[in-house]
C-alpha cells in the first residue's frame, strides 16, 4: 500500500486569484519528492503559468493508495482542483484521504490544532519553521533564495507530517 505526505506551497489561499509555487510529496519511509514552480519549462517565459507543476502533483496524488495532509481536505485539495478546472484538465480521481487535522481534533484538545502544535505535543523529531511573508513575494518576484525557503519549508512540513501521522495512525477509524 503506497501512502504518501503531501503539502502544497501557494502563492494565495484562493486557487483564482493565487498559483502553486511547490508540491511536496514523503511516500511513507521514503525520500521526498519535490515540484516546484520554478522547475517547470514554461517559468522563464510565463512565470505564472502552473500547468505544468498541476500536472505533475496530480500525477503524484493519482499514484497514491492513501494521501495523507494536514488540512488537506478543506485546503489543499479544493486549490490543485480549482487549478486543474482552470487549465480545463481533468479534475483528480477520488482517493482515500487520512486528513490527519480531524483525527487531532477528535482525539486531543489542545490550544491550537495547527500541524506545529500537534507535532510539538506528540514530540516529533523535526520542526516545522515559521511562515515568513516577505518571502512569499519575492519568490513571487523571482527570488531563487526565496523559492528555496519556501521549498525547504514545505518539505519540513511532509516530514513533520509523516512523523504525527506515526504517531496518530491507531486512531484513524475510517479512510474516506
Amino acid at each position: 500500500m503506497k501512502i504518501v505526505s503531501f503539502d502544497l506551497e501557494c502563492s494565495n489561499l484562493d486557487a483564482d486569484f493565487g498559483i502553486i509555487l511547490c508540491g511536496v510529496f514523503k511516500e511513507v519511509g521514503r525520500k521526498v519528492v519535490i515540484h516546484r514552480l520554478d522547475q517547470q519549462p514554461s517559468y522563464k517565459l510565463k512565470p505564472w503559468d502552473d500547468r505544468s507543476l498541476v500536472q505533475k502533483i496530480k500525477k503524484e496524488i493519482e499514484t497514491a493508495d492513501i494521501i495523507v495532509s494536514w488540512n488537506g481536505k478543506r485546503f489543499d485539495v479544493p486549490f490543485i482542483q480549482s487549478r486543474l478546472a482552470l487549465h480545463k484538465l481533468a479534475p483528480l480521481r477520488e482517493n482515500k484521504h487520512m486528513d490527519l487535522l480531524y483525527t487531532a481534533r477528535a482525539h486531543y484538545r489542545l490550544h491550537s490544532n495547527r500541524l506545529q502544535s500537534v507535532s510539538e505535543f506528540l514530540g516529533t523529531a523535526d520542526e516545522k519553521t515559521r511562515l515568513d511573508g516577505i518571502n512569499w513575494i519575492k519568490a513571487l518576484a523571482g527570488s531563487k533564495h526565496s523559492m528555496n525557503y519556501i521549498v525547504h519549508h514545505c518539505i519540513l512540513d511532509v516530514k513533520v507530517l509523516e512523523q504525527v501521522y506515526e504517531k496518530l495512525k491507531h486512531l484513524v477509524k475510517n479512510i474516506k
